[in-house]
């Protein structure tokens, strides 16, 4: 799971799904990646003592900040987007998509809309844990294909908002 460590950013509710996973898979790893400033530094402790309580303290690895995060996507079976505030974009998601890893996301924002392009099936009701179980098993026991698409390249994107500023200029 990608992303600064911020309570919005869903960590809660992935943990907290992990959890029931991996007493269905024993051979499951989490892994959490980014970081966060001091003034987050309570939420992380709220994250570690969650990770304990739950007994998932050699099942969930927080790594920090990290440079290498294409490669780390790239050898996942599954990446999380479950920011609970609409992403306006949510560029980790595409970027896993594009790597052909699926994702599993709450529908909504910009993530809903690279779902609904590339891997429709890998949505969820923002909030739903039990739904994210059940999506997260099914994953891991059946590979997902995820649909090549040329929709967010960068090219394409920056050509279609020129498009819509060109059209808003008054003469």
């Amino acid at each position: 799971m990608p992303g600064r460590l911020t309570r919005w950013k869903g960590q809660i509710d992935f943990i907290t799904a992990f959890a029931q996973v991996s007493k269905e898979c024993a051979d499951v790893h989490g892994v959490i990646v980014g970081g966060y400033d001091e003034r987050r530094k309570p939420y992380v402790s709220e994250l570690q003592d969650l990770v304990m309580q739950l007994g998932l303290k050699n099942k969930i690895t927080f790594t920090g900040v990290r440079h290498d995060l294409k490669e780390i996507m790239s050898i996942s079976e599954i990446t999380y987007s479950l920011s609970t505030e609409p992403e306006a974009f949510g560029r980790t998601s595409l970027e896993s998509l594009m790597l052909g890893v699926p994702v599993i996301a709450y529908s909504h924002g910009g993530v809903k809309e690279q779902m609904e392009e590339m891997l429709p099936n890998g949505q969820i009701e923002l909030g739903n844990i039990e739904e994210l179980v059940k999506k997260t098993s099914a994953f891991l026991l059946k590979k997902q294909n995820v649909k090549s698409s040329k929709a967010f390249e960068l090219d394409g994107m920056l050509s279609k908002t020129l498009d819509v500023y060109k059209s808003l200029i008054i003469n």
